[in-house]
Formats: structure tokens, C-alpha cells, sequence
């Protein structure tokens, strides 16, 4: 029996999911807790590879450590596609976890910039085997630089949207190597199928444009994230977001979908730039960059790349060359949770915490979840794909998981 609940049971708010994607929660909807006194942990690259003059402000990586005096459990969270240990629903969990006595530990997306330049081994970030070994070795790295420092009673581990998909890969991971012997998993909002989810938000902001009242609302689209994010320091969703771009001009629901498409490609572009240039693949940049050069001919070309081109131009032909004879079906398989699904079903430690209404799901893909975690899932009837992690209702949820033993 699945832990769902009803929408006459569940009080957050948005009843629409793209809002609720972009919106998020209202403030006061949110447990308030103190900032944890987090320290940033400096982690030289891990891969030993050539790397443009243009990369070198990513010579190192960086994750974020909020530790406890005392002995305590310590959590690793993991965010979603683009997202960093200084993206703020990440800053939010750890405040959450510090507060409620773990030490945590926060990385970046394998799907970032700086975790493709110094991290990944490939530098084809999109492989979630791959991408959960980078991610593990990481975690490993970074847990060597504090241990000396604290008391540790157990490894705990989670992560949303994307870090959600990874920590289920992770979890596996760890049943062989048995580094922490996680005693619980919490994977929040995945995507099953990885390569349908990005086709969807693929869609919400389309790379051909068929009118020119599309290309004029994509024009305002695309000025609203430049001028919102650009005032944030950051790529990301906020707590907020909708109402502030509210003032400016009200959202309807095709402006939702260009919002979200929006924010999706300019994850994607960094990506395929930087996957072109330390591969040498010439798509998009075809000569040695140095600083000074501009980069602004070669972002607008990133731009006009789909994550399916992404697929098929850079991870299929890369992980053909070591599995010789597997088709795109086959990875498209070996990038989902469908690929895991034995694990899951008989993985005690592993829990799901997801919304009916994720715009990255179908409800196929949500049948399988609940299928699969049976009594450890927990099914939201509302807030889009992670727009209700912050909800007061959600939070206790996550904590109950981890402080009690069934999770209820």
C-alpha cells in the first residue's frame, strides 16, 4: 500500500503544476530554521585531463559542509540537473538537516559546469552509472577532508529531480563497494525515465520557431529569466520566482512551459559547450579557445541544441565505443530507474517521496514508482516536479524518514 494522500488531505497551495514548478512555496509555508554554519571544502580536480585556458576559474571543485560539535548521522545531498551546493533549495535542505542534528555535506550536479570540467571522467555528464561513480569518488574525497573533524553514527543520503535519479544509482553503487553502507536512501522527484523526462522539457521551449508571435513570446521569455537570474547570481528556481516575474507581467500556462524550457536550456547549453570543448568534438566550437576570446557566437549555438541531440550526438556514440552492439534503446534503458527496478523493488533502505501531478512523469512512469516502492512511497497529489519540497508537510515527512525506522 502506498502512502498517498488525497488533495482534500494535502494543504500546500498550488493546484497547478507548472506553477507550482516555477512558484515553488510561499514563504510562510515554510519551517523557518536558523542558517547552518556551513564551510565551503575545496576539492582539486579530480580528472587529470587538458582543459581549455578559458576553464580555468573550474581548477577545482567545491562542496559545502555543515558539521555538528557531537556525534551525529551525516546526510550527503545531491541536487537536481544545473544545481549547486549554493542553489537554494539545496541551502534550504541543509539548514533542515543541520537543524534537525546531521552533519551534511552538499555537491554539485553531475549536469553542472564545474562537476562536468573537474569531476566527470567522461565529461559526457548524462550517463547516470557514470555520473553516480564520479559522484560517489566525490563523496568519498570529500568525507576524507572533514572525518578527522567529527563523530559520525551512520551515512545517510538524497537528492531531487536528477539527484534523485543518481542517489537510487549511488545506492546500488554502494551495496557493492560498502564505503558508507547508507542506512537510508531518499530519492525525491526522479525522473524514471530520463531521456522521455528531458524530451518534455525539450518541448516547453522549442528550438524551431513557427510564427512570429512565437518567436516574440519566447523573445519576452527568454529577457525575464536573462534580467531574473542575472539578478540572482545563479541559474534556478527560488521560493519566489513566479511572484516577483508576476509584477512584470501576469503567467499563463504557455509562459509557464517557456519559463521552464527556458531555465532547462541554459543548463543543456553549458553543458554541451564544455562537453564539446574538453572532448574535441568540433560541433560547436572547432579551435583552441583562449582567454579573451568571445564566447558568445559559440553559447548561442549551444543554445539551439536539444538534450535528444545532446543524446544522440555526444552520450550514444561515446558509450557505444565500450558496449559494442547496444542500440540507443539500450542506453535510453540504461539511463533510467528502469534499469535498476530489481534493486528498487527489494531495497529496504530506499524510499520515494513524489508528486501525482510531476510535469517530467506520465502516468505510466508513476505506476511503475508505485509498483516498485509499494509502502515506501510517498505520493503528493500536487506540486508540479519539486515545487513542494520546502512545504512544512513535506519536510517533517523527509525527517520522519530518516529518524524513524519504517520511515513513517
Amino acid at each position: 500500500m502506498q502512502l498517498s494522500i488525497s488533495a482534500k488531505e494535502y494543504a500546500y497551495p498550488i493546484k497547478d503544476p507548472l506553477l507550482a514548478t516555477i512558484a515553488a512555496t510561499p514563504e510562510p509555508m515554510m519551517i523557518k530554521v536558523k542558517d547552518a554554519p556551513a564551510r565551503i571544502i575545496t576539492v582539486p580536480r579530480i580528472v587529470n585531463r587538458k582543459i581549455s585556458d578559458i576553464m580555468w576559474h573550474d581548477s577545482e571543485t567545491r562542496v559545502s559542509a555543515a558539521l555538528q560539535k557531537k556525534e551525529a548521522p551525516l546526510i550527503f545531498i545531491i541536487p537536481g540537473t544545473g544545481g549547486t551546493y549554493k542553489t537554494s533549495t539545496v541551502k534550504y535542505l541543509q539548514n533542515i538537516y543541520w537543524n534537525a542534528g546531521y552533519h551534511v555535506i552538499c555537491l554539485n550536479s553531475p549536469f553542472s559546469l564545474n562537476f562536468a570540467i573537474t569531476t566527470s571522467e567522461s565529461a559526457y555528464p548524462g550517463i547516470t552509472e557514470e555520473d553516480a561513480k564520479d559522484l560517489y569518488k566525490l563523496m568519498q574525497i570529500a568525507y576524507d577532508q572533514v572525518k578527522s573533524d567529527i563523530k559520525v553514527k551512520g551515512f545517510y543520503l538524497t537528492g531531487y529531480s536528477l539527484g534523485g535519479l543518481d542517489s537510487a544509482f549511488i545506492s546500488k553503487l554502494d551495496e557493492d563497494e560498502q564505503v558508507f553502507n547508507f542506512k537510508k536512501v531518499l530519492i525525491i522527484n526522479p525522473p524514471v525515465d530520463l531521456y522521455s523526462s528531458v524530451t518534455v522539457l525539450d518541448n516547453f521551449l522549442p528550438v524551431k520557431i513557427k510564427s512570429k508571435d512565437e518567436e516574440g513570446a519566447i523573445d519576452i521569455i527568454m529577457k525575464k529569466i536573462t534580467t531574473y537570474f542575472a539578478a540572482r547570481g545563479e541559474v534556478g528556481f527560488g521560493q519566489d520566482f513566479l511572484y516577483k516575474v508576476n509584477k512584470l507581467s501576469p503567467i499563463t500556462d504557455p509562459q509557464a512551459k517557456k519559463l521552464i524550457g527556458g531555465a532547462f536550456k541554459l543548463f543543456l547549453s553549458d553543458i554541451v559547450m564544455t562537453a564539446d570543448i574538453l572532448n574535441n568534438q568540433g560541433y560547436i566550437v572547432n579551435k583552441e579557445l583562449n582567454i579573451g576570446d568571445p564566447l558568445l557566437p559559440y553559447f548561442k549555438e549551444s543554445l539551439l541544441w536539444t538534450f535528444r541531440e545532446y543524446f544522440d550526438y555526444y552520450l550514444y556514440p561515446y558509450w557505444k565505443k565500450n558496449h559494442d552492439g547496444r542500440t540507443k534503446d539500450d542506453l535510453i534503458k540504461a539511463v533510467s530507474l528502469y534499469a535498476i527496478k530489481n534493486y528498487i523493488k527489494t531495497s529496504e533502505k530506499m524510499g520515494l517521496m513524489h508528486n501525482a501531478d510531476d510535469i517530467i512523469i506520465n502516468k505510466k512512469e508513476l505506476a511503475f514508482l508505485k509498483a516498485s516502492f509499494g509502502e515506501r512511497a510517498k505520493i503528493y497529489p500536487c506540486g508540479g516536479h519539486c515545487g513542494n519540497i520546502q512545504f512544512k508537510e513535506n519536510v517533517n515527512y523527509m525527517l520522519n524518514f530518516f529518524n524513524n525506522t519504517n520511515g513513517e
